[in-house]
């Protein structure tokens, strides 16, 4: 079931597509963790996808994630 949120809440930030021109770098195994932390801590995906996107977090970067896990 997390592997399910983890998955929707990397989809939700594809369809969203926002990259912040001044967004900081986020590592590939960094936005894995930052996802399950929010999880964990019952944040809602939308909510994840919109900080994860104010954090540089792009389509590709989301898409690459959600392939390797």
């Amino acid at each position: 079931m997390k592997m399910q949120k983890l998955m929707g809440a990397l989809i939700l930030i594809l369809m969203l597509g926002a990259t912040p021109v001044t967004a900081q770098n986020m590592s590939d195994s960094q936005v894995l963790e930052y996802v399950k932390e929010g999880i964990r801590q019952g944040k809602e995906q939308k909510q994840l996808a919109s900080e994860l996107a104010r954090k540089g977090v792009t389509k590709e970067q989301a898409l690459r994630v959600k392939q390797l896990y």
